[in-house]
């Protein structure tokens, strides 16, 4: 395997896809930021065409990326199609969405076996290199297992079937909430006046609920996605006490919990194997991570050998980063960590 190991002048790109955003950042190969950018999401499940070329153009003209310029890996979570794009404009010589470069011949390099996709990120991002179990939440939902080599998960099947313990389903259940409580068929809650607020406006009165609740489905975003960033209201409406909003965020962090529980069932994972976090959802979310942790708890008959649930120090992305140094190094150092911090300190983790 071609290692990058000092090679000084090589450019890296790390991107982080998700359903409502994308993050990126751009390094070489002292690890050293060359620059960093957060836009609009590149999904097409989730975001209009238009909308995505849109949001790719405003990605690289932050990461100031003229075209034709060297990159020798762009690695992460991001679709195939975003990576054709890139190697038509760049000169890439690995894109590890497809393991090939714009050569169209197949790479190696670090990530060849594979820095792609939301669980290794997750688990990178909290130090995890080996086997380990993440749960994910964010606009989705979805629970994953790395176990010597495999990839295996639950859940994630999807807004429009079922996406239990996401942002999506959390924001869902609570405008269903909003709507029983304005219909006055259902426990009253603070969410009704949240629901017509944010859709509608900050001085929108709750005779105007309906308009407010029919503007999702107008404007360049798709419903799932502006449905979805009601997360941090229904968490703020919870810690000002409103019941309603705490059963949902509860309930949210079960079903999460049974996912994961199901996928350690379904597979014999042991009990030793380390669990983390990934996802917005999680962020300042008290009841949700309580529930969850309850909940997975009751797997374990020994609370002295039950493992810890690991909080990542940084955001995925940076788990792009972290894989990297430890191919490199075989280990990562406090000294690492604290390089890491120092330069990439606006993609702490934090809940």
């Amino acid at each position: 395997m071609d290692t990058i190991k000092n090679r000084k002048n090589n450019t890296f790109l790390a991107l982080d896809s998700g359903g409502t955003k994308v993050a990126a950042v751009l390094y070489d190969g002292r690890f050293e930021p060359l620059a960093a950018a957060v836009c609009g999401s590149l999904r097409a499940n989730t975001t209009p065409a238009a909308q995505v070329e849109a949001n790719f153009e405003e990605l690289v003209k932050k990461l100031g990326l003229a075209p034709g310029r060297r990159i020798d890996c762009i690695a992460g979570t991001f679709e195939r199609a975003v990576g054709e794009r890139l190697r038509l404009r760049y000169d890439v010589g690995l894109d590890s969405s497809s393991g090939r470069g714009s050569s169209g011949k197949a790479g190696g390099g670090p990530f060849a076996a594979g820095l792609f996709g939301e669980m290794n990120m997750g688990l990178s991002a909290a130090g995890i290199f080996g086997d380990g179990l993440l749960a994910l939440s964010g606009t989705g939902a979805t629970v994953f297992a790395r176990i010597d080599g495999r990839c295996l998960s639950a859940g994630g099947y999807g807004a429009a079937v079922a996406d239990e313990g996401s942002g999506y389903w959390i924001s869902r259940e609570a405008m269903i909430a909003a709507i029983r409580g304005y219909e006055a068929r259902g426990e009253s809650t603070r969410l009704t006046d949240i629901v017509v607020n944010h859709f509608g406006g900050p001085d929108w009165e709750r005779r105007r609920f309906r308009e407010a609740i029919f503007s999702i489905y107008t404007g360049d975003r798709p419903p799932v996605a502006r449905v979805a960033e009601l997360v941090p209201e229904v968490v703020n409406a919870a810690a000002a006490g409103d019941r309603v909003s705490a059963r949902i965020l509860t309930e949210a962090g079960r079903l999460l919990a049974e996912q994961l529980l199901s996928l350690i069932r379904m597979n014999d994972i042991p009990e030793n194997v380390p669990i983390t976090i990934s996802g917005s959802v999680w962020r300042k979310n008290p009841l949700f991570f309580e529930a969850f942790n309850t909940k997975l708890q009751e797997r374990y008959t020994d609370p002295q050998t039950a493992p810890r649930l690991m909080i990542p120090r940084f955001a995925p992305l940076i788990g792009v980063l972290m894989r990297q140094m430890y191919e490199e190094n075989g280990a990562l150092t406090e000294a690492d960590y604290a390089f890491l911090e120092a330069r990439y300190g606006q993609f702490r983790y934090e809940i």
